[in-house]
């Protein structure tokens, strides 16, 4: 069954990925400092830095706008503001929609670029830019050196109008400590008793990762294989279980990171044709799952695809197996495989109730390895597909 819900997911996949965006509220401001509103794709740094994609409304044409097409765009809600910088980075010429942090006597500004490094660009009173960054720790014998190269360049750039050394001495690379640090400056520096500050971001160093919580419950179709009697115990048994689920709307509006706990129970017992021998079960069995999910959420009814990870163990785990031919026990108490570790596969649909809420309806299944040498009855094998009703919230 896992190998026919493998290539479900490998047919549905394709068709259903595609670019999805993520309009906010927003606005952008022409060449001639003229304010247009509509909607703006919320999408991450990096492309925000690149291109502005603006519908005047939900279903209209996009238009997209480049460094210098226009000055600027913010995110009304969010408070993000972009606005068109040119500079120099590693001798080649830039011209990029910077984030805007700080309008003032010295104007600050934040972007990433390719390899991940965050940089900050300060234009001082004569219009010249101060550019920092900070690499990765470095790995020594006496363990990770971090990088505070930025702090003597804004040392040598900025503390000949300063008093106050130690406003860089211990200055963290971080939104809201290079904002401070500016609106410092401006204090020491700003003594006509005019506003210096005009514009300040107040949104720093925020995280826009969405985390949802599902519960569930179902029926779980049980088999535990007993590969050394040649026995099969099945049982279908309700499931219970919650799932984390993190997603980032500004990388994409379809993917998302889960962590899916749930529970199900084994009990019972099976006879032997012909016999009188008895094999009585019972176990609980845990199971954790680590993966991946696509949700298509261009209608309400939205198809869902996982794959990942799974650890299933079984919890006071108990399987006798008697006989009373001829008055003889034929075999001692079974020691049960308990561990099973493996991937899994589902697919489903969600219907969304509203912004953030959903009913769902999922099946999932799962092939674990065939045996584990650290147990007894390491060839024993476990299947559990599972049909699943539950809500997201």
């Amino acid at each position: 069954m896992m190998k026919q819900v493998y290539t479900l997911l490998l047919l549905v996949l394709p068709i259903l990925i595609s670019a999805q965006s993520n309009y906010k509220e927003a606005y952008y401001i022409t060449n001639n400092n003229d304010t247009v509103y509509g909607l703006i794709n919320f999408a991450s740094d990096k492309t925000n830095n690149r291109e502005c994609k603006y519908k005047p409304e939900k279903d209209a044409k996009v238009q997209v706008f480049h460094p210098g097409d226009i000055l600027g765009y913010r995110f009304v809600n969010e408070g993000l503001f972009y606005k068109t910088k040119e500079f120099t980075l590693h001798d080649v010429h830039q011209n990029l929609f910077l984030q805007y942090m700080v309008d003032g006597i010295v104007s600050l500004y934040y972007f990433s670029d390719s390899d991940n490094l965050s940089y900050f660009l300060f234009e001082d009173e004569k219009g010249e830019n101060i550019l920092i960054t900070k690499k990765r720790d470095k790995l020594t014998d006496d363990g990770y050196v971090p990088d505070i190269e930025y702090r003597n360049i804004l040392k040598n750039s900025f503390m000949s109008n300063v008093s106050d050394t130690s406003l860089i001495d211990d200055l963290k690379f971080s939104q809201q400590s290079m904002i401070d640090f500016t609106k410092k400056y401006h204090e020491e520096v700003c003594t006509t008793g005019e506003l210096c500050i005009t514009y300040e971001e107040k949104n720093t160093d925020r995280s826009y990762a969405k985390f949802k919580i599902s519960a569930y419950t179902g029926l779980s179709f049980n088999k535990y294989k007993l590969k050394v009697l040649d026995k099969n115990i099945e049982q279908t048994s309700p499931v219970l279980g919650a799932i984390l689920e993190v997603s980032e709307p500004r990388l994409s509006q379809s993917f998302s990171v889960l962590l899916d706990l749930s529970v199900t129970r084994i009990e019972g017992n099976v006879k032997k044709s012909n016999y009188s021998d008895n094999i009585n079960y019972k176990s609980t069995i845990g199971s954790f799952r680590m993966g991946v999910r696509y949700r298509y959420p261009k209608f309400k009814l939205q198809p869902t695809a996982e794959l990942g990870f799974i650890y299933s163990k079984m919890f006071e785990g108990k399987i006798k197996g008697l006989s009373a031919h001829y008055g003889v026990i034929e075999y001692p108490d079974y020691e049960i495989r308990t561990g099973f570790v493996g991937i899994y596969g589902g697919i489903g649909v969600d219907y969304n109730i509203n912004k953030d809420s959903f009913l769902f309806l999922r099946f999932t299944a799962e092939s674990y390895g065939k045996r584990d040498s650290n147990e007894l009855n390491e060839e024993d094998m476990l299947n559990m597909p599972q049909l699943k009703l539950g809500y997201t919230f």
